[in-house]
C-alpha cells in the first residue's frame, strides 16, 4: 500500500501531531470489533477514542462486531445515526458534514455513557423482575438470552428508540443523514464520498448450519463461506423490503429489535441458551418448520475478520479483545478442565486462521491487527503498561498480563478496570496505526487536524506511573466471576456481611429450642416427604421434555399463570417464589456489594491541580496555570 492511499506516522503515543489519512476514491476501510463481554466492550471504545483523533472513524466503510464488540458497536452506530441524521442544513439547504472534532465528542459521550450503563452491573440486573425469573424458569418460550435482550435495550439503547419503552427494529437502523433522501444507496455513496457512512454487521453463528449468521440495517441470513466444507447450504438470506416476504414473515420481522440481534451475537454458549427465531422461513415440503438457534458470533470467528473480507474492505482495522492461550506444562486431565481447555485451542486455531486469512488476503489489502497482549514502547506522557505479557513476577509487573485475564463478564467494571482497558486500547491503535509499518505500510507525516480530548480514562497513567502494586493488584481481581467484593475492600465487605447476618445469627442463638424443633420438622416431614416426591417430579419432567411433542405436553408456567388466583395462595407462591428469591439476592447484591466494589476501583484524586498530568487538564485550566 503506498503513501498516495494512506498517508500518517506520528513519533510517539499522544504526541498528537497534525494528520491526514487519505484513502484512494473507491477504496474501502474496515473495522473489526472482537468480542469478550464488557471487557472488549470497553477495550475498543479506546480504539474508537484514537481512531477519531486520527480523522479515521469518519472513513470506515464497514463495521464489523462479534458478541462485547456487537454491545458497544450498536451502542456506537446509534449515536452516530443520530449525530448524522439531526444535523443542520446551510442556508442555501447544502449539507453540513460532520467535522473530525464531532466524532471525538460523540465518542467522549460514549466513554462516560456507556461505562455509567456498565456500571448498573447487567448481569445482576437482569434477575430484579421476580415475574421474567419465573419466565425463565418455568417458560419454555422465555430464556436467559431473552431476557438478556430486555436488559441491554434498558441500559444501552431504548434511549434512542423513536417512542420510549419501544424497542428498535432492524430496519430502523438504517442512516439516512439530514442532507440526503431516504432509499438512497449507501454502498454507491460511500465508493464516491470521503465521507462513509459505516455498513454495520452483526455476527452471530447458526447452529442449524454451523455458518456465520448476519444482522443488518437491511437484511439477515446466512452469509456462505468463501471456502465452504460439506454440503450443507446456508440459510439464505432475507431481505426487510422484499415484496415476496408473506404476512407471518413480516410480522417476525418486525419482532426483531436490535437488542435481540445483539443477544444473539454475544450468546455465549452453556452461558446463555440460544436465541431462537421461529416463523422466519416457510415450512419445508414436509410441513417441517424451521427454527433458527444463533448463538455467540465469536464460535464461528470472534474477531469479526470474515465479514471485512467478504465485503472487500482494501484496509481493515481489527481490535481483538478475545483471550489469549496460556501454557501449561501440567494440564488438568480431569473431564470439565480438559473440556474447557480443549474449547480453548479450538478458538486459538480459528483466531490463527483469521489473522492467516488476513496476511494471504488477495490483491494490494492490507491490515492493522492488535490485540490485548499486544505491548506499546510509551513514553513519560503515555507511560507503558509493565510486561510481560505472558505472566505476573509479583506485584509490579504483568499488568499486561493481567488485563488479558480480566472477566469476559457482563457485570460492573470499576473505574480502574475500564480507564486501564481503554487506555491500552488507545495506546495500541495509535502504536499499531502509526508506528509498526510492518503491517500497514503507512507513509510519510502529512499536515491535518487531529483534535485533542480530554479523555477521562487517561486518568489511569497516574496510577501506571506511581502505583503500579495497587494497580496490578486490582487488575488480578478482574479475573474473578464472583465474590470480587471480599477481595478488593474485604474488611468493609466483610464488617456488611456480618452486620446482615446479625439478626439471624442472635435469632438462632437465642431461640436454639425453636431452630432444634424445626430442624426435626424438616427431616422428619419435609425432607422425607418432599425430597423423595421432588426427585419423582423431576424425573417425570425429564421424561416428558425427552418427547418429541414436550413442548405441547408441558407448559408449566402457562398453567400456573393460568390457573393462579385469589383463592388459591398455593399455585401464587409456586409461582412467585423462585423469582423473589432470586430478586432479593440481585437486590441485595446491587443495593450494596456492587457499591462497595465500585468504590474500591475508584481512582484517588489528584492532591493538588499539579497533580494532575497536563493532558487530563482541559484548554482553560491550563491557560489558567500558564498565567499563574
Amino acid at each position: 500500500m503506498t503513501a498516495a492511499r494512506i498517508l500518517a506516522i506520528v513519533p510517539s503515543v499522544g504526541a498528537y501531531i497534525p494528520t491526514v489519512w487519505s484513502l484512494a476514491p473507491g477504496q474501502k476501510l474496515g473495522l473489526a470489533l472482537s468480542g469478550g463481554g464488557f471487557r472488549a466492550s470497553l477495550f475498543h471504545i479506546g480504539v474508537l477514542a484514537r481512531l477519531a483523533e486520527l480523522d479515521l472513524l469518519r472513513r470506515v466503510d464497514v463495521l464489523s462486531t462479534v458478541s462485547g464488540g456487537s454491545i458497544i458497536g450498536a451502542f456506537y452506530y446509534l449515536k452516530l445515526k443520530k449525530l448524522l441524521e439531526e444535523r443542520p442544513l446551510g442556508p442555501n439547504g447544502e449539507p453540513i458534514l460532520p467535522s473530525s472534532q464531532d466524532y471525538v465528542d460523540l465518542v467522549g459521550e460514549i466513554e462516560s455513557e456507556f461505562l455509567a450503563a456498565v456500571q448498573t452491573n447487567v448481569r445482576i440486573k437482569a434477575l430484579l423482575d421476580p415475574v421474567a425469573n419465573a419466565r425463565m424458569i418455568f417458560s419454555d418460550d422465555y430464556s436467559r438470552s431473552d431476557r438478556i435482550a430486555e436488559v441491554y435495550e434498558q441500559c444501552f439503547y431504548s434511549r434512542f428508540a423513536k417512542n420510549p419503552g419501544e424497542k428498535i427494529p432492524l430496519s430502523d437502523l438504517l442512516i439516512t443523514p439530514a442532507w440526503m433522501q431516504p432509499g438512497f444507496n449507501v454502498r454507491e455513496y460511500n465508493s464516491t464520498s470521503d465521507f462513509k457512512i459505516p455498513i454495520l454487521n452483526l455476527n452471530a453463528t447458526s447452529l442449524n448450519t454451523g455458518g456465520r449468521w448476519v444482522f443488518t440495517a437491511t437484511d439477515l441470513g446466512e452469509v456462505p463461506s468463501a471456502n465452504p466444507i460439506g454440503t450443507i447450504k446456508p440459510l439464505p438470506r432475507i431481505s426487510y423490503s422484499d415484496p415476496s416476504l408473506t404476512p407471518e414473515q413480516q410480522k417476525k420481522l418486525a419482532q426483531i429489535g436490535l437488542s435481540e440481534a445483539v443477544a444473539a451475537s454475544a450468546c455465549v454458549p452453556a452461558i446463555f441458551t440460544p436465541l431462537a427465531i421461529h416463523d422466519l422461513y416457510p415450512k419445508g415440503a414436509n410441513g417441517e418448520e424451521i427454527v433458527v438457534e444463533l448463538v455467540d458470533g465469536g464460535v464461528y470467528d470472534n474477531q469479526g475478520v470474515e465479514a471485512l473480507l467478504s465485503e472487500k474492505c482494501d484496509l481493515i482495522i481489527c481490535s481483538d479483545a478475545s483471550g489469549q492461550l496460556d501454557g501449561n506444562r501440567t494440564p488438568d486431565i480431569q473431564l470439565l478442565p480438559v473440556a474447557t481447555r480443549s474449547n480453548d485451542i479450538l478458538a486459538t486455531r480459528v483466531r490463527a486462521e483469521c489473522y492467516d486469512n488476513l496476511r494471504n488476503c488477495p490483491g494490494d489489502g492490507s491490515f492493522v491487527f492488535f490485540h490485548l497482549r499486544d505491548d506499546f514502547p510509551g513514553n513519560a506522557a503515555y507511560p507503558s503498561l509493565p510486561g510481560p505479557v505472558d505472566q505476573c513476577n509479583g506485584l509490579n509487573d504483568g499488568h499486561i498480563y493481567a488485563l488479558s485475564n480480566i472477566r469476559t463478564d457482563l457485570d460492573a467494571f470499576s473505574d480502574i478496570e475500564a480507564y486501564t482497558l481503554m487506555y491500552d486500547g488507545y495506546c495500541l491503535a495509535d502504536y499499531f496505526l502509526q508506528h509498526n509499518q510492518g503491517n500497514a505500510g503507512l507513509g510519510a507525516p502529512s499536515p491535518g487536524g487531529a483534535p485533542r480530548q480530554p479523555w477521562r480514562f487517561l486518568a489511569i497513567r497516574g496510577m501506571v506511573k506511581t502505583d503500579k502494586q495497587k494497580l496490578l493488584s486490582h487488575l488480578l481481581i478482574g479475573k474473578y466471576l464472583f465474590f470480587k467484593p471480599f477481595y478488593a475492600d474485604p474488611a468493609r465487605t466483610w464488617g456488611v456481611t456480618l452486620l446482615l447476618l446479625a439478626p439471624v445469627l442472635f435469632f438462632l442463638w437465642a431461640r436454639v429450642d425453636l431452630v432444634a424443633e424445626l430442624y426435626k420438622l424438616f427431616v422428619e416431614n419435609i425432607l422425607y416427604y418432599l425430597l423423595p416426591a421432588a426427585l419423582i417430579g423431576a424425573a417425570g419432567y425429564a421424561i416428558v421434555k425427552a418427547l418429541d411433542n414436550a413442548p405441547k405436553l408441558l407448559k408449566l408456567f402457562d398453567f400456573i399463570r393460568k390457573y393462579r388466583r385469589a383463592d388459591n395462595p398455593m399455585l401464587t407462591a409456586l409461582f412467585y417464589a423462585p423469582g423473589l428469591i432470586g430478586a432479593a439476592v440481585a437486590f441485595l447484591n446491587l443495593s450494596i456489594y456492587n457499591k462497595i466494589f465500585l468504590q474500591a476501583g475508584q481512582l484517588p484524586p489528584p492532591s493538588d491541580r499539579e497533580a494532575a498530568p497536563e493532558a487530563d487538564r482541559r484548554p482553560e485550566q491550563l491557560e489558567a496555570a500558564a498565567q499563574e
